[in-house]
């Protein structure tokens, strides 16, 4: 990923039973410093849905910061995820099979009801220790 090698990292029985019905699948990988979140989606569906919420359910301030577009065009929503003396530096993107990303799972999530795109998706979520 970006230029580093993926570790698998194995789902616990209570992540496996948590994702039942989830329609597609979910791989936890650690690259370098980083843990991306993989989830591919088979199907348009409202399980989907920013991993921002995840992080304030677990007790963590959410701070929006500006979205990050790369040169090759892949659009990212960041945030900083801070619970007590713990912050991360959160990106996530949803990308199509040709290369359209997008920042929020709403505008996703209608493009793909209304068959202006088509799966699987891939949504990325990457962590990082924030830098400051």
């Amino acid at each position: 990923f970006e230029g580093r090698p993926l570790t698998n990292v194995e789902l616990s029985a209570e992540q496996n039973r948590f994702l039942a019905g989830f329609p597609g699948q979910i791989r936890l990988f650690l690259a370098g410093d980083q843990t991306l979140i993989w989830r591919m989606v088979t199907k348009e569906s409202r399980q989907v849905h920013p991993s921002s919420d995840c992080y304030r359910g677990m007790g963590y301030q959410i701070e929006l910061k500006p979205a990050l577009i790369q040169s090759n065009g892949m659009r990212w929503n960041c945030f900083q995820a801070i619970r007590g003396k713990e912050k991360l530096a959160i990106r996530e993107t949803i990308q199509d099979t040709s290369g359209t990303s997008w920042i929020d799972v709403s505008s996703w999530y209608w493009d793909a009801f209304l068959r202006r795109t088509s799966g699987p998706w891939k949504v990325i979520t990457v962590v990082s220790k924030s830098p400051n």
